[in-house]
């Protein structure tokens, strides 16, 4: 199950989504099989991620609801922070700003306490992203700052996210000039 959970995740860094559902739910049969429930509730964290990714509310919406049944009866705070960061995705994805901005706070508070640097990072991205879609330009720059304030212990794209988020964020400010530097920023970045 964790080698078919670990190819998962890598079919999902080459973006190839529907190889990367067909490889968790492969794993899903077989920790349910064992009645492993840590597993199971990062399988469907990630399952619930995919599918919002790949338009399909419902499914997201199930696997999230799944993930927080196998979560509870495990009680670890580990995987009730997976879960958080990928319900925060799955709002962000599919346009539910305002709870995404709960689940994403929620997992950066407890991602801190687990001293997750990574993720965490990925999450005040993401949060910032739900605040541009709100209109919330001050929350949107603040979180950026913090995900950008953690210098090297931010992973390496966390730059060139929040600099193309910023450019957009700019923009729609109509602060062009601001705008180009962060563009410029960005390809420097990546």
């Amino acid at each position: 199950s964790l080698l078919l959970n670990n190819l998962g995740t890598l079919h999902v860094q080459e973006n190839r989504l529907e190889q990367a559902i067909n490889c968790y739910r492969r794993a899903e049969k077989l920790s349910g099989r064992l009645g492993d429930d840590p597993s199971l509730a990062a399988i469907h964290s990630n399952l619930a991620a995919l599918y919002a990714k790949s338009g399909d509310p419902v499914a997201a919406d199930e696997s999230i609801r799944r993930a927080a049944a196998h979560g509870a009866r495990c009680d670890s705070r580990r995987t009730r922070f997976v879960r958080l960061h990928n319900s925060g995705l799955v709002d962000l994805c599919l346009g539910r700003y305002a709870t995404g901005i709960d689940a994403f706070k929620e997992a950066i508070a407890l991602g801190e306490e687990l001293k997750d640097a990574f993720l965490t990072a990925f999450d005040l991205v993401y949060l910032g992203e739900c605040h541009v879609f709100r209109g919330e330009a001050k929350a949107a720059q603040a979180a950026f700052e913090r995900a950008t304030s953690r210098g090297p212990a931010a992973p390496a794209p966390i730059p060139a996210m929040v600099e193309s988020r910023k450019a957009v964020l700019a923009a729609l400010r109509g602060d062009l000039s601001a705008a180009k530097k962060s563009c410029a920023s960005f390809s420097a970045a990546s």
